[in-house]
């Protein structure tokens, strides 16, 4: 069996490079660095290439009068750039526009039956990459468990000495209290977190939370992304709120607030003095340095939001028709940095409510909501 899968992957990559030593002529797929800002990998190239080539044309075509900056339609999938429409094809689904653009009342003729043999190659061929992507993930993920630190749990913490009015801070030494050995001496840096008692009425009926922050103690840089909190060895599924940290900290030494604009957060539950805390990281990796010991270039800005870059610009690609000089619905106007700011964790929470989201009708993908939320995190600078 074994033979077997490595024998498909080692021709998966084989396929995958003989396509793009044939094909690759200037900027027919994405770039690399457009594939990391998604938050895709290397073994997404199979998706890159079948998109880039077969669908995304496809898309340009047929679906250019709705569906880009200004169009009208749900998503810039069939924008000229195709990171961004990539973007959005991959928040959508085929599936979705699939069924639009053989509809013959969506917007005929631009879409209708005529297309159902062409979309149901398309289809298709969207299929297969997918698989080959799959089994080359599953590779990789048993290569992450040498090389890397995806899933980074902590050594547990008791709970013995939680109170019920003052704060009490729980810390790991990220270096020597990972769980799991192999992910031991890898990631030079301290977490911290503070909690006590939660209380309604004179009666302990959780635990609250507050001030989640991490400590680099190396010249590199360290990139993390979601958190959660286990007690006694069970993940809080509840809490969700620390599930938004994604951010690079490059400062050495100094104790960095993971989510210095959002309030406590608590799970109600039984409590007993025999608890214990644990934590785990989604994904958490040290970064090398540009050349010349300079800081990477991660953080968000105000600017950024408002500006003129495509990959960046959320406020005024997706909110300044509402919200601007011009229109302040709500009484917001985020053409004004300091309304932006002071409305900055109600922004992102309307981002990110399924049943009541800002912009109306449809979340934004994942990756413009968490422009928001780095930028937030970053300090809104």
């Amino acid at each position: 069996m074994k033979i077997k899968y490595f024998k498909a992957l080692s021709t998966f990559i084989a396929t995958t490079a003989a396509m793009v030593l044939f094909q690759n002529c200037g900027n027919q797929f994405l770039i690399r660095q457009d594939l990391d800002q998604m938050n895709l990998s290397s073994c997404d190239n199979a998706l890159e290439h079948v998109f880039a080539e077969k669908i995304h044309p496809f898309l340009r075509t047929n679906c250019s009068a709705c569906h880009i900056d200004g169009g009208g339609g749900a998503g810039h999938f069939a924008v000229e750039n195709k990171m961004i429409a990539f973007r959005d094809f991959m928040s959508i689904g085929i599936a979705n526009i699939a069924r639009n653009a053989t509809s013959n009342t969506h917007r005929p003729p631009n879409t209708g039956s005529h297309h159902q043999a062409t979309v149901n190659q398309l289809v298709a061929d969207w299929s297969t990459a997918e698989q080959f992507a799959e089994l080359c993930k599953q590779s990789q993920s048993q290569l992450d468990q040498q090389s890397s630190t995806a899933g980074f749990l902590t050594i547990s913490r008791p709970l013995n000495n939680v109170l019920r009015t003052n704060w009490v801070t729980i810390s790991w030494d990220l270096y020597n209290d990972a769980l799991q050995a192999w992910q031991k001496s890898i990631i030079p840096a301290e977490f911290r977190i503070e909690l006590r008692y939660l209380e309604q009425a004179g009666q302990i009926i959780g635990y609250e939370f507050r001030n989640p922050q991490l400590r680099l103690n190396s010249m590199q840089s360290i990139a993390l992304r979601g958190l959660w909190i286990s007690i006694n060895s069970q993940r809080i599924n509840d809490l969700t709120t620390y599930r938004q940290i994604n951010t690079t900290i490059t400062t050495n030494g100094a104790w960095i607030n993971l989510m210095p604009q959002v309030g406590n957060a608590f799970i109600m539950r039984q409590t007993n003095p025999t608890d214990q805390i644990s934590v785990k990281f989604e994904e958490i990796k040290m970064l090398d340095r540009p050349a010349g010991g300079t800081t990477p270039t991660t953080a968000i800005t105000y600017n950024d939001l408002i500006g003129t870059d495509p990959t960046r610009n959320v406020f005024r690609s997706s909110c300044l028709n509402c919200h601007s000089n011009t229109l302040t619905r709500g009484g917001l106007n985020l053409q004004d940095p300091t309304q932006a700011r002071n409305a900055a964790t109600r922004i992102l929470n309307r981002m990110q409510s399924a049943t009541n989201p800002m912009p109306p009708g449809q979340q934004l993908p994942a990756d413009r909501i968490q422009l928001v939320q780095r930028w937030i995190s970053g300090g809104l600078q």
